[in-house]
């Protein structure tokens, strides 16, 4: 049973092996504190059929871990090309696991708790909370990616604001969620996660198509041409050595 530890959920005391990973600092075992089927039990409608997205935000809110709307696209994409009745799980509680286990296997998110999450609108669209000022940083929520990372941000940022005159609150949220999702597109492509990638341009793209709007352009290359300056000229990104 290794070490074994309590599920605060369903309080049965149960192997390391029942429980996720996590980094967390409250969680001193490096385990979450609900067992892995309490979790996807939890995550699930009245059916056990269909993953039940408040519920599972609660659960992530009690395990401290993020709501990362790209990550559950990705995940539930892996499962569409995954799952099999053989496993002798249902398709949701797939997307459940497989979403825990990119949060502790993937170092962009090894490190993020409930604080870090993306929240959806009352619209439903996918919005990134971002908070820029004259003395903030457009990616301050992103303290746990690869410093190269960030600043790359940074860089494409301040050269895209620049060239396109953004001073409108509004065109500067769209400009730091676009290049958000875009650099983080290119962490994930690095490590050959072409789902996960895909899943990003598209985010990335909706926020593009949106500040051109805004700006009142048509320039079809845009921050496209621009994002290729930063070290992805080769196709690999530094941050992966």
């Amino acid at each position: 049973m290794q070490n074994g530890k309590q599920c605060t959920c369903c309080g049965k005391k149960l192997a390391d092996s029942a429980f996720y990973k996590s980094l967390n600092p409250k969680h001193k075992d490096k385990l979450t504190p609900m067992c892995k089927k309490c979790c996807v039990k939890q995550s699930l409608d009245d059916a056990g059929e269909s993953v039940d997205i408040e519920r599972f935000k609660n659960t992530l809110h009690f395990n401290d871990k993020p709501y990362r709307a790209e990550l559950h696209r990705a995940s539930i994409q892996q499962a569409e090309k995954k799952y099999s009745d053989e496993d002798g799980k249902t398709k949701a509680e797939t997307i459940v696991g497989l979403y825990f286990g990119k949060l502790s296997s993937l170092h962009q998110y090894k490190n993020m708790t409930w604080d870090d999450s993306t929240l959806e609108n009352k619209a439903g669209e996918i919005l990134q909370i971002i908070q820029v000022g004259e003395d903030e940083s457009a990616f301050n929520g992103h303290k746990d990616y690869p410093p190269k990372a960030i600043k790359a941000m940074h860089s494409l940022y301040d050269f895209l604001q620049s060239i396109y005159h953004i001073t409108d609150q509004q065109q500067k949220n769209l400009l730091s969620a676009y290049i958000d999702n875009r650099i983080i597109g290119e962490m994930f492509i690095a490590e050959n996660l072409t789902a996960e990638y895909d899943d990003c341009k598209q985010f990335a793209d909706h926020y593009l198509v949106d500040l051109k709007k805004l700006l009142g352009i048509d320039d079809q290359i845009f921050a496209e041409c621009y994002a290729d300056l930063y070290d992805v000229r080769e196709g690999t990104w530094p941050w992966t050595d």
